[in-house]
């Protein structure tokens, strides 16, 4: 099985868990979305591209510090360089992550957090003549900033580290139940 299977066979496996928690644990549950910009550096002098994304996140606090979370994020929009005189388009396939939650709150209102993870990347260019897709997985981190706007709903900004030439800033919203 590839890695590809494997993190999507652990995010599934993930979900499955949380469900099968039932209500009992259900206020440790928590659920987000997000609009993700990621900036994929080309090589030498190429430049970079910016496509959006639509992120998606469940999430299960073990305790006021600690929390696992799985995401998937589907294409939003895409972003194109020109190369040699070619029009290069790119955009995000598809991302699936796993990733352990340092949470650190300051306040009622404010807290802090840091990720550490596993992720599965697939970005798709395309020329007006071809198209070619390009699968990186391995490890990730990042930061980000929660700000509670009531106790159920945050609002927050991030910025990852996916691989050395592919960085994110996502700003979403998370529901806790």
């Amino acid at each position: 099985m590839g890695l590809k299977k494997n993190t999507r066979a652990m995010a599934l496996a993930i979900v499955t868990a949380f469900a099968a928690m039932g209500s009992a644990q259900a206020e440790n549950l928590y659920v987000g979305v997000g609009y993700t910009q990621y900036t994929f550096e080309g090589s030498g002098s190429v430049g970079s591209v910016k496509p959006t994304a639509a992120t998606f996140k469940l999430g299960y606090v073990i305790s006021p510090n600690f929390a696992v979370e799985g995401r998937v994020a589907a294409p939003a929009s895409s972003d194109s360089l020109t190369v040699s005189n070619v029009k290069v388009e790119g955009k995000v396939d598809s991302h699936y992550g796993i990733f352990a939650k340092g949470i650190l709150p300051l306040n009622e209102m404010f807290s802090v957090y840091g990720l550490v993870g596993f992720n599965d990347l697939t970005l798709k260019a395309s020329t007006p003549s071809t198209s070619a897709s390009s699968t990186k997985n391995g490890s990730s981190y990042g930061l980000g900033l929660d700000l509670s706007v009531s106790k159920n709903i945050a609002l927050n900004l991030e910025f990852a580290r996916h691989f050395s030439d592919v960085t994110s800033a996502n700003l979403g919203v998370v529901y806790k139940f």
